[in-house]
């Protein structure tokens, strides 16, 4: 039953309903280390069978939390007859250092690939073109060793290729030339989806409902994954991504935060936001409540987070609000009660500092200030009895009870609640 928790959560689905209320019982702490047991389990019954090898890939892209994940599979592979292979780019995140400290007598070997040597490439690009050709000590020598770079130019022009320019930027562009015009299109509007898209998603950016991958496919610059498509090597989509003019890709991440309002709401944020839409911040704080009501507090903290880093500050009480919410509900509970503090700064009206109040209150709570406390629930109880907040007194005069209780404090506890 208790494994069932954490492979929904691993596998992002939602808790049924039976097992709702022992996931929202549990704290962050609990639920990541439950999460690793279960990853654990599954790897010893499966390694149980056969030896294991698990792969991850492009891993500068992972967030802080999933990179602590990853590190969290050194442990556990070491106890088994498993290994653990992750590739990353020399930018970005980088393995070294973090997994150094983490290995606690687990192997480790970095394998830093080099340069085709130029019989390498020969074979590459002959494997490639499918024959010898008298381009091909050109197209090797422009590749410079670069394997996906000795992959683009032989996919692009094949009667000229000392024209061709020398970035990975401009082999792509170079091959987008080649394309129809429909087909460039397509291939502008699925770079704004992402490495992953649907068809019926790139359809709709393009305002085409008819349209059809093939012509991508036939320039191997896309590959059938699922029920959707796959660009070929994310650096394909991050060249033609990066080749779009401004207001061009404002107006398709707009279109594409379109598509995804009513089927993603992290989605329909992330486009907002590098649309630079004044909507985005809204957006986040909406997409961060959806991920809480699933009690994926971390994925919340994220997205309020950045929410916040958009939101002009007079705009900003909600998501403060709800990043001191988060941050308690994930036990930090000091940094809880300075967002609920920084909510007070930006309210708009007595309403708003009453609710702040109780947060700060909440949290004083959790840290036995319990003086502080009664000082805080006193200032909010005369605004919520001022604008006459029935939900807010209540929660007030039950938080006032609860330290007379604590304390002994029998008669006041009855007089806590008028």
């Amino acid at each position: 039953m208790e494994n069932r928790v954490f492979l929904n959560d691993l596998l992002d689905l939602s808790q049924a309903t039976e097992l709702r209320s022992l996931y929202e019982a549990m704290d962050a702490a609990a639920r990541r280390a439950g999460m690793r047991e279960t990853v654990s389990q599954l790897i010893a019954t499966k390694a149980h069978n056969t030896p294991l090898l698990i792969v991850v890939e492009d891993i500068h892209w992972a967030d802080d939390l999933t990179f602590g994940e990853v590190i969290a599979l050194v442990s556990v592979v070491g106890d088994q007859p498993s290994i653990l292979v992750a590739t990353s780019r020399i930018e970005g995140k980088t393995l070294q250092q973090e997994w150094l400290a983490s290995l606690r007598g687990s192997p480790l070997t970095t394998m830093e690939l080099q340069p085709l040597r130029i019989d390498e490439a020969r074979r590459l690009a002959r494997d490639l073109i499918g024959e010898e050709t008298t381009n091909l000590d050109a197209y090797v020598e422009r590749a410079d060793g670069n394997p996906l770079f000795l992959e683009q130019l032989t996919h692009g022009s094949m009667d000229q290729p000392s024209d061709l320019p020398d970035t990975l930027q401009g082999l792509v562009l170079a091959r987008m030339d080649l394309l129809a015009t429909r087909d460039r299109s397509a291939l502008r509007a699925a770079s704004v989806l992402g490495q992953h898209f649907s068809l019926d998603s790139l359809r709709f950016l393009m305002n085409d409902r008819t349209y059809s991958c093939t012509g991508l496919m036939e320039h191997q610059l896309v590959r059938p994954e699922g029920a959707g498509y796959l660009f070929a090597h994310a650096l394909i989509q991050e060249g033609v991504y990066a080749s779009l003019l401004h207001d061009r890709r404002r107006a398709l991440h707009a279109r594409a935060a379109e598509w995804f309002k009513d089927r993603d709401l992290t989605l329909h944020a992330t486009h907002l936001d590098r649309e630079d839409s004044a909507s985005a911040a809204g957006a986040y704080l909406a997409a961060a409540q959806e991920q809480a009501r699933d009690a994926r507090f971390e994925r919340a903290l994220q997205l309020v987070s950045r929410g916040l880093e958009l939101a002009p500050e007079a705009e900003s009480y909600e998501l403060n609000l709800f990043q001191g919410e988060l941050l308690r509900n994930l036990a930090s509970v000091p940094e809880s009660i300075v967002a609920y503090q920084r909510a007070i700064t930006v309210s708009q009206g007595e309403s708003d500092i009453c609710r702040a109040l109780i947060g700060v209150a909440e949290g004083l709570r959790l840290r036995d200030r319990h003086s502080e406390l009664l000082a805080t629930l006193e200032q909010a109880e005369a605004t919520a009895e001022a604008q006459q907040l029935k939900a807010e007194r209540a929660r007030i005069y039950q938080l006032r009870g609860n330290v007379h209780f604590i304390r002994g404090e029998e008669e006041k506890k009855r007089g806590a609640c008028g």
